[in-house]
């Protein structure tokens, strides 16, 4: 009998446990100003948190305008590592920084470089002469 309701017990704690969390959000903001600037901003109990921001830029061509938006945004992964991730995107892209993000090195050995660059030299582009 006591086995039986030892086993339910620990039957229940495990199921308690295996659920996620709740989240709670600590704090939150949001800023939006009529010329298209705006902040937000948030951070949750679990770690998490991020902060985006953006302007419209003129472009000089009537009425147009270029967003340009930056950024950062923080979580803890289910080893309990945190990570941090910063970003912005404009006229150059959507480009990150990051030590969770892998940057590729150029090899400037590899014969498929070198043999466009041998191609490049023998063949001149007629603009760039």
């Amino acid at each position: 009998m006591f086995i039986k309701i030892g086993l339910i017990f620990c039957s229940l704690l495990i199921v308690a446990f295996s659920f996620p969390q709740e989240v709670e959000n600590l704090s939150r903001s949001i800023d939006i100003q009529p010329n298209g600037n705006f902040k937000w901003s948030y951070t949750n109990s679990d770690g998490s948190s991020q902060l985006q921001e953006g302007s419209a830029k003129p472009t000089g061509e009537g009425d147009d305008v270029e967003e340009l938006v930056s950024g950062s945004y923080d979580f803890i992964d289910t080893n309990g590592n945190p990570h941090h991730v910063e970003y912005t995107a404009g006229e150059d892209g959507y480009l990150v920084n990051s030590l969770d993000v892998p940057v590729a090195k150029a090899r400037e050995d590899h014969p498929a470089h070198v043999r466009a660059h041998e191609y490049r030299l023998a063949h001149p582009d007629p603009e760039e002469e």
